[in-house]
């Protein structure tokens, strides 16, 4: 899961996973939310969007603090050469 949750390829290098979470990070790190909150704001449609689909403000919120979870957890996961190893053994099985 860790590696859907980066977008990245099961052969992937260090290098591509430190630039996947940087990319994820951008988008939906709960700091950036708030210039994410302004309402002509064109850039990233897509976290725009994501944002109407909640009845307010502090699901939004709590709900971008979720994923941004899962994809640092992804990053420790994957950048730590001992738990990278456990976590490609668990998907050979």
């Amino acid at each position: 899961m860790n590696i859907i949750i980066l977008d990245l390829d099961k052969n992937c290098s260090d290098n591509d996973i430190k630039a996947a979470f940087r990319t994820k990070a951008l988008v939906w790190h709960p700091d950036s939310t708030k210039y994410f909150l302004l309402e002509n704001h064109s850039k990233n449609l897509c976290r725009k969007a994501f944002k109407h689909c909640f009845a307010n403000e502090k699901a939004y919120i709590q709900t971008i603090s979720s994923v941004f979870s899962l994809i640092d957890e992804a990053y420790k996961t994957l950048s730590n050469p001992q738990k990278r190893k456990q976590y490609d053994l668990t998907l050979a099985l």
